[in-house]
């Protein structure tokens, strides 16, 4: 596991793979929510501001092999700008509430804005204002579910087949460093069980810094769902069973508990949790090297209210790490693609084929082919990109699949 990969960012593609059309100042979901409403209910919101810190501006300078100095840039930047401009939004959402129009102010640094709750007419004031860019509705999170597994472990095998399944053990057996030795994984998901013994003796310790629960639920690591639990023993766990259960079972891990313990969740909350991974306990220097968030929404569902979120955490290193799926024939294949800041493709992986054909597109020749490439490129069949005989549908998805993700990366995540 390369320690340079600081801060990367895993997502499933149906969360933020799509673009968020604004009609004015209120957003339409909320609009939406208003027609189906009481004038004088209260509704909660979001409420980001017109001055936005730019995160990338922020490093410029700081050599990037100095991780505690450009998170402390980025957190500085961020709390410069929150600071400079929310106090007169926060005063007038003080007003509205000593009306009964408003609740309580939520503050968020991550990205400059507030949460809170609000009726029709203090919303549409809000809205009205030349220091906000948009309120929007603070939606629910559908929580994710997980789903077991019967696969057996064999009486003379010392690692799962998921983890031989991605040749973990062979890039073990190259240097004994490179198991996620020195690494802090970070896991945004619904917890996790602390007293997992595959878990209990990487966990980096120091509750203050090392776990986070926005709901104030649980003051040590906790899992009620148990999907957070099995990401966070794939990504870390250890052999108490026999067998090894995680990809660097080395590395240390920490978490926050995204879903509350009745598997609720909103974006505000979300916000809560992107935002102490940036800074754990107020402290830059405290912040994972790589945070997993594999929520697997269900159905699929676009959030590109953390868009910011997202460019501060990649400003902190800028690579990026994702895990997609396209159709072959008939059979979704998962995939891996690692991007450099600078929207270069460092490699490819297939994670998992099920096609009865077409199994070539696994072979490390055909996969390198995509390395380094950018945008720029063609991205076409026996152009750029040789095509498989027997597997041309499978060759053309993936590839399309690789483009997709530059896309996400300049058009969505880069964008400020």
């Amino acid at each position: 596991m390369a320690k340079s990969t600081r801060l990367a960012f895993l997502v499933l593609l149906a969360g933020l793979a799509c673009l968020d059309a604004s009609a004015g100042r209120v957003n339409p979901s909320l609009e939406a929510q208003l027609k189906g409403k009481p004038s004088g209910e209260l509704i909660p919101i979001i409420v980001e501001l017109e001055s936005q810190a730019n995160p990338s501006n922020a490093v410029k300078g700081v050599d990037r092999r100095d991780r505690p100095g450009r998170g402390r840039a980025v957190v500085n930047a961020l709390r410069d700008v929150a600071g400079k401009s929310q106090k007169p939004v926060i005063d007038a959402i003080a007003a509205e509430r000593a009306q009964g129009n408003a609740g309580d102010v939520k503050s968020f640094f991550i990205f400059n804005g507030l949460a809170t709750k609000a009726n029709e007419k203090a919303i549409r004031r809000l809205a009205a204002r030349g220091d906000v860019r948009e309120v929007r509705y603070d939606r629910a999170i559908a929580p994710p579910r997980l789903k077991l597994s019967n696969t057996p472990v064999g009486p003379d095998t010392m690692v799962y087949w998921n983890i031989d399944k991605v040749h973990a053990p062979d890039v073990w057996a190259l240097n004994p460093n490179y198991d996620g030795t020195g690494v802090v994984v970070g896991s945004f998901d619904t917890g996790v069980d602390y007293t997992h013994p595959d878990l209990s003796p990487r966990y980096r310790g120091n509750d203050a810094i090392s776990w986070f629960d926005p709901y104030g639920e649980h003051s040590t690591p906790y899992d009620n769902n148990g999907h957070g639990t099995h990401t966070t023993g794939t990504a870390v766990g250890g052999d108490a069973s026999g067998a090894f259960i995680g990809v660097a079972p080395g590395a240390r891990w920490i978490a926050a508990k995204g879903w509350d313990d009745s598997d609720n969740a909103t974006v505000s909350s979300f916000h809560q949790v992107f935002q102490w991974f940036l800074a754990p306990g107020g402290d830059p220097a405290n912040a994972p090297d790589v945070v997993n968030n594999s929520w697997g929404m269900s159905p699929p569902d676009c959030y590109n209210d953390f868009q910011a979120d997202v460019q501060a955490w990649r400003a902190d290193n800028g690579a990026m790490f994702f895990v997609d799926e396209v159709v072959g024939k008939h059979e979704f294949i998962t995939y891996a693609a690692g991007l450099t800041p600078d929207g270069h493709v460092r490699g490819i992986e297939i994670l998992v084929y099920r096609e009865t054909y077409g199994h070539q597109v696994r072979n490390a020749e055909w996969r390198q082919k995509f390395a380094g490439k950018t945008l720029a490129d063609p991205f076409k069949l026996d152009e750029d990109i040789p095509n498989i005989s027997g597997a041309t549908l499978s060759s053309a998805n993936v590839t399309k699949g690789v483009k997709r993700l530059l896309v996400l990366q300049q058009v969505v995540l880069n964008k400020r």
